[in-house]
C-alpha cells in the first residue's frame, strides 16, 4: 500500500505558477487547485488549518503533480479547463452548481463571451462553455484582461437595420468600451461578422489554454501586415504581441492565497513607492488591499515637498508623516509594506513612534528583475504575523502584489509629471 505523502516533500516544488493535483493511493486525482506559487500554495495544506472537506482529504494523497505556467492567468484557465477535463470528486463535492462559473461563447453573427451559471436560464443561444470557475470574480477578471489583449464585445448586440438584415449593426452611439479602445466597433457597424470572429478565435484559443498558438499566429500576422506595408494593422499587432507576452497578473496573484487565509490577512495593507530621477518630479504612491484585495479607489499619490535631493530614506519619511495627518478621512491602516531595506524600515518606525503609534511595518527587499528577495520584519510586524501564525513565505504573494502595485501607481504618476513638464518647456 502506498504511504501518505511526506511534507518533507513539499521542498521541491516549484515557486512558480500553475496547477497541483492531489492523488490517491489508486492513482485517481482527488483534487485540482491553482497557485501563485506552488510550494507556497501544496505547502499551506499542512502549515493551516483547513475546513473538514479537505483535513479529510489529507491522509488519502499519496502523490502530487504540479503543471507549471507562465503567469497566474494561465494558471486560472488551466485549472477551470481540468476540472472540467477531469471532475476530481473533492472539488464537485466542495461546490454546490450555483456557485461555479463557467465563460459561455453565445451562438450569434457577433459572439459574445458572458459569466453565467450553469443553472441559469439564458435568453440567447450557447455555442460552447469554458470552465467551470470556482470563482465569478476570477472569470470576470480573465475576461477583462483578455479584452485588453484583444477586442471583443461583452455588452448587448448590435440593433438590426431598418431593413432587418440579419445581424447587421446599427450605427449609433459607441459603447463604452468601443471608446475606452477595447470594443472594435460590433456596436457601430465598423467590423464585420467575419473579421470579428477571426479575432475573437484567439480568445477562444486563449482560454483552450492554447497561448503559444496564439502567439505565432499574432506574429505571423504582423509579419504579413509589414511586408504588405499595413504598417498600421502591423503596429496593431505588435501592441498585441507585446500585451501577450506581458501579461499584468496582479489580479490573479492572491485568488489562491486569500481563499486561504482569509480572515487572517490585515483588514487594510498600505504599499509606499517613491519614484523620482535624481531630484526631479520626486513621487510617491499609496496602494491599499482591503483583505488582500486591490482597492484602487483608495489609491494615493504625492508630489514630494520637503527633499531636493536624491534621498528615498528622507522622502519615504515625509510621505508617512504625511500619511498619518489623515487617519480620520483616510482611515487607519493595519499593516504597512515599504518599498527598501532597513534604512527605510527604521526611518518609518521612528516617525510611528514620534507619532505613538504602533503599526506593523515590514520593508520589501528587491531581488534580480524586482523579484522578491526578502521581508525585512519591524518588532511589532514579527509580532503580528506570529499572532496569526502566518510565515514569510505564505504572505508573500500578497506581499507581491502590494509592492507591484505601489511601484506601477508611483511609475504612472512619474511619468504623467515628467511628460507635463516637458510640454511647458517646449
Amino acid at each position: 500500500m502506498k504511504r501518505a505523502y511526506q511534507p518533507t516533500e513539499l521542498a521541491s516544488l516549484p515557486r512558480q505558477p500553475g496547477v497541483y493535483y492531489f492523488i490517491d493511493r489508486e492513482g485517481s486525482i482527488l483534487y485540482i487547485g491553482k497557485a501563485t506559487s506552488l510550494r507556497i500554495r501544496v505547502s499551506s495544506y499542512w502549515t493551516r488549518p483547513l475546513d473538514a472537506r479537505l483535513a479529510r482529504m489529507l491522509p488519502a494523497i499519496t502523490a502530487i503533480k504540479v503543471q507549471t505556467t507562465e503567469t497566474a492567468l494561465e494558471a486560472l484557465i488551466l485549472e477551470a479547463n481540468e476540472i472540467q477535463r477531469l471532475n476530481p470528486p473533492v472539488n464537485v463535492r466542495g461546490k454546490d452548481n450555483k456557485t461555479f462559473a463557467q465563460i459561455a461563447l453565445t451562438r450569434e453573427d457577433y459572439p459574445r463571451l458572458l459569466i453565467v451559471r450553469p443553472t441559469q436560464k439564458l435568453t440567447v443561444p450557447i455555442d460552447r462553455t469554458f470552465g467551470p470557475y470556482v470563482s465569478a470574480v476570477a472569470a470576470r477578471q480573465a475576461l477583462k484582461t483578455l479584452r485588453g489583449i484583444f477586442k471583443f464585445s461583452c455588452g448587448a448586440l448590435p440593433k438590426r437595420s431598418a431593413k432587418g438584415g440579419k445581424g447587421t449593426p446599427h450605427s449609433g452611439r459607441p459603447c463604452l468600451y468601443y471608446q475606452l479602445g477595447l470594443c472594435p466597433g460590433v456596436c457601430i457597424g465598423t467590423v464585420s461578422p467575419t473579421a470579428y470572429r477571426v479575432q475573437l478565435r484567439k480568445v477562444i484559443r486563449f482560454l483552450e489554454g492554447k497561448k503559444q498558438r496564439v502567439i505565432a499566429t499574432t506574429r505571423r500576422q504582423m509579419e504579413r501586415a509589414s511586408q504588405q506595408a499595413n504598417y498600421e494593422a502591423a503596429a496593431r499587432y505588435r501592441d498585441e504581441l507585446f500585451a501577450l507576452t506581458h501579461i499584468r497578473d496582479t489580479a490573479f496573484m492572491t485568488d489562491d492565497s486569500t481563499e486561504f487565509l482569509a480572515g487572517s490577512l490585515p483588514a487594510r495593507i498600505e504599499a509606499y513607492d517613491i519614484s523620482n530621477l535624481g531630484a526631479q518630479a520626486a513621487v510617491a504612491s499609496l496602494v491599499v488591499l482591503d483583505h488582500g484585495r486591490p482597492n484602487p479607489a483608495e489609491y494615493k499619490q504625492f508630489r514630494i515637498r520637503t527633499v531636493s535631493t536624491q534621498n528615498d530614506v528622507a522622502m519615504l519619511r515625509e510621505v508617512i508623516t504625511r500619511r498619518l495627518k489623515h487617519f480620520s478621512d483616510w482611515g487607519r491602516p493595519d499593516f504597512l509594506l515599504i518599498d527598501g531595506g532597513l534604512a527605510q524600515l527604521r526611518a518609518v518606525e521612528r516617525v510611528l513612534k514620534l507619532a505613538d503609534q504602533s503599526i506593523p511595518v515590514a520593508s520589501v527587499v528587491k531581488g534580480p528583475q524586482r523579484k522578491l528577495a526578502r521581508l525585512v520584519l519591524g518588532d511589532t510586524a514579527r509580532e503580528w504575523l506570529k499572532a496569526q501564525r502566518l510565515t514569510t513565505q505564505i504572505f508573500e504573494p500578497v506581499v507581491r502584489l502590494a509592492r507591484d502595485e505601489a511601484h506601477r501607481f508611483a511609475i504612472k504618476y512619474h511619468r504623467a509629471l515628467r511628460a507635463r513638464w516637458v510640454r511647458r518647456e517646449r
